[in-house]
């Protein structure tokens, strides 16, 4: 850029030094100070825009010009482009961009400037994660009136660069003498998030929080304690306070201000909704206040992220996920500071989704990116659960590890050992209270697809299939439906047909059409009805439930089958093969049943499913065909098949060449 600024002539080097330094600036000004013609060859350069508005202001195409330029202005035309442009100041200072460039000049320049705009100037630059202007021009604050809210500015930083002790030490609430809490409420929620990634135990936290004065008036205090109380997973905490709170928000006596308090406690109320099987109704009024705090301007990076996340997690737990991506999208992707802020949570939370679908390629390509952010920053503790999704995504249907060589390197933050129930009530992290039992599900579901991989023994796969059982019992047992729904999926996709009852219960008692999908499921499994099983997989595929849909056409057909049915087995397969190429994701995962083959049973297995005939098979093992026959018939009811044109999708190797 400084190259580019050093083939321009005189006067228009001396225009667009004058636009920088009072961008937005007036067009009679520069063309007063400097010509019309020198701002029209700079606008056919494209270095800055035309005029715009009815009064006719300046702005550059890109800020990176300002930042090359305002190096290179001497002191002493500093001084004077500041008596040129001095009657510009107070317009300028009006906006954000003005205020932006006008405190970056006056630092620069050794220029005094009033406290209020050098507050105004950080949290501007705090907004769009401009971390060095924000430390620097909170840093230059001199009235003791103006420190707290400096402070505030300061410590969000430190937590942005992953300085947690610092950010903890900046930020802890303290009371004024009429009572008010400082920092506000941005400041003090970034003050809970640091002690967590800390590892704080977050009954300490809590009890920190209830000493803080102003309780029961609907302010700062009581947000804070329902945050507090979510993160620790006490949900019956967060909905007796959230009515406290609602109470006295409405009264107003010290009420916080500003939709960005509304946007948080509708936050946390979605997540107490979506642990109540209840997600459908949580989404709405939290996206109302999320987009009114926006518009407002009201929300920090970590406020947006906090209310985004869980905007998007209530979408994928009430099986809206057209409507999760759209938020995921607008809320966080499409913003620069939401991505920043928490881009790995969201690749995180569209993992979760596309693994629900059964597009399990799709789901690594977008948790592979946010495993290696967390790698290096993780303050919500989200590595583990991440980790364990990814590893489940990776083993189920064969999709890329990339740089992760094995499961096993995934599950290792999850599963150091065998796998254990979920962590105790108050040991969560800051993001979202079922991350940590999500990890222990899905580590279980990862470990048995390890265990229960061809090759592995009958007595592994057994002992896999009992800890998932283990796993999933555990997390039911804290009370969430959302996580208790996840883990009888988890079971069924893991073969445990004898879960179909727990299954059932869990889906009918939770709203949303996730839920709906995964009642429908059960009963169809349940009933065993080759001609259910059919209709109910047409539902499911109908409502874009491809992955259920395959597995009730695959049992169909098996159904049909053993009924002698051979059309109706063939058209099933067929729809089942369908599914299969609707995901994408490299073929047909491997029957629960697979691991439970003995080595001769899977090579004769292998040789029927490659076309062999059974006396092909025999001459080719020197075996009788009797033998071959016998191993046949064992296989088939492991893998629980009818006809050898099963076989290859129950190893999960490759469809059939043909229906059944």
């Amino acid at each position: 850029m400084r190259a580019q600024l050093g083939r321009l002539g005189p006067d228009e080097r001396e225009a667009l030094t004058l636009i920088v330094v009072a961008e937005p600036a007036p067009f009679e000004l520069v063309e007063r100070e400097c010509g019309a013609e020198a701002v029209r060859r700079l606008a056919a350069m494209r270095l800055v825009r035309p005029a715009e508005g009815p009064d006719g202001v300046l702005r550059l195409r890109h800020a990176v010009y300002g930042d090359a330029l305002l190096p290179l202005i001497p002191l002493t035309a500093s001084l004077s482009l500041r008596e040129r442009t001095a009657g510009n100041l107070a317009r300028q200072m009006s906006t954000a961009e003005g205020i932006v460039r006008a405190v970056t000049w006056a630092l620069d320049c050794g220029f005094p400037v009033e406290d209020e705009a050098l507050l105004r100037a950080a949290r501007v630059s705090l907004g769009r994660l401009g971390n060095t202007l924000a430390v620097e021009a909170a840093s230059a604050v001199r009235l003791p009136a103006s420190r707290d809210a400096a402070r505030e500015v300061l410590g969000q930083v430190a937590y942005s660069r992953g300085r947690y002790a610092e950010a903890v030490a900046l930020l802890r609430p303290t009371a004024s003498g009429r009572g008010v809490l400082r920092p506000g409420l941005a400041g003090a929620l970034v003050w809970l998030a640091a002690r967590w990634a800390l590892g704080h135990p977050a009954v300490a936290v809590r009890a920190d929080v209830e000493r803080l004065p102003g309780a029961g008036e609907g302010g700062l205090r009581d947000l804070l304690g329902l945050a507090a109380a979510c993160a620790a997973g006490d949900l019956d905490a967060v909905a007796s306070g959230l009515g406290r709170w609602r109470a006295g928000h409405r009264r107003g006596a010290v009420a916080l201000q500003g939709w960005a308090a509304e946007a948080v406690a509708c936050a946390v109320e979605a997540e107490l909704l979506v642990a109540a099987g209840r997600p459908v109704g949580a989404a709405p009024p939290l996206r109302a206040a999320l987009e009114r705090a926006t518009e407002a301007a009201d929300m920090t990076p970590f406020l947006q992220a906090f209310a985004a996340i869980r905007l998007v997690l209530a979408g994928l737990a009430a099986g809206e996920w057209d409507a999760a991506e759209e938020d995921l999208q607008r809320l966080l992707i499409s913003t620069t500071a939401g991505l920043v802020a928490e881009g790995a949570a969201a690749q995180t939370a569209r993992g979760v989704a596309l693994t629900r679908c059964g597009r399990f390629r799709e789901a690594w390509d977008a948790l592979a990116p946010a495993l290696d952010a967390l790698q290096g920053r993780d303050p919500g503790h989200l590595l583990p659960f991440t980790a364990a999704l990814a590893a489940y995504a990776g083993r189920v249907r064969g999709a890329r590890p990339g740089p992760y060589t094995s499961g096993s390197v995934l599950l290792g933050p999850v599963r150091p050992g065998p796998v254990r129930p979920g962590p105790a009530r108050g040991t969560h992290g800051p993001l979202y209270s079922a991350a940590a039992p999500l990890a222990a599900l899905f580590s279980a579901a990862a470990g048995h697809a390890l265990d229960a991989a061809p090759g592995s023994s009958g007595a592994a796969a057994t002992r896999a299939g009992d800890s998932l059982a283990a796993a999933v019992d555990a997390a039911a047992g804290e009370g969430r439906l959302d996580v208790a729904l996840q883990g009888e999926l988890l079971c069924f996709e893991a073969g445990r047909r004898d879960r179909l009852g727990r299954l059932l219960e869990v889906a009918r008692s939770t709203e949303g059409r996730w839920a709906e999908a995964a009642a429908l499921l059960a009963s169809a499994f349940a009933e065993r009805s080759p001609a259910g099983l059919l209709q109910a997989g047409e539902r499911l595929s109908a409502g874009g439930w491809t992955a259920y849909a395959g597995d009730c056409f695959a049992e169909a057909s098996r159904g049909f089958d053993r009924a002698l049915q051979r059309s109706e087995a063939r058209a099933a397969w067929a729809k089942k093969s369908a599914c299969d190429a609707l995901l994408g994701d490299g073929g047909p995962r491997p029957s629960a049943g697979a691991a439970l083959l003995t080595p001769r049973e899977r090579e004769v297995v292998a040789l029927a499913a490659a076309g062999l005939s059974d006396r092909e098979i025999a001459e080719r093992l020197t075996v009788s065909v009797r033998t071959v026959e016998g191993h046949l018939y064992r296989a088939y009811a492991k893998l629980a098949v009818t006809s050898r044109e099963q076989l290859g999708s129950a190893l999960g190797t490759s469809g059939p060449a043909q229906g059944p």
